[in-house]
């Protein structure tokens, strides 16, 4: 795994799974919350990362000014 989109599309794989068999890969249903709320995290990760180079973008803008 090296980057957040490497964890939500191995996330998506495994849900993917679910929703075809039907069947759990794991014995615990909460794993299931637990991978949703690490996919959420991981998009957040994302899309912070992309809010603060746009952010820098800006106010190097204004500082050029």
């Amino acid at each position: 795994m090296n980057s957040p989109g490497d964890v939500r599309n191995l996330i998506k794989s495994w849900l993917r799974g679910v929703s075809e068999t039907g069947t759990l890969p794991f014995e615990n249903g909460g794993v299931v919350v637990q991978l949703l709320n690490t996919w959420l995290k991981s998009w957040e990760l994302d899309e912070i990362s992309d809010i603060e180079q746009r952010l820098t973008e800006l106010e190097h803008k204004v500082q050029v000014k």
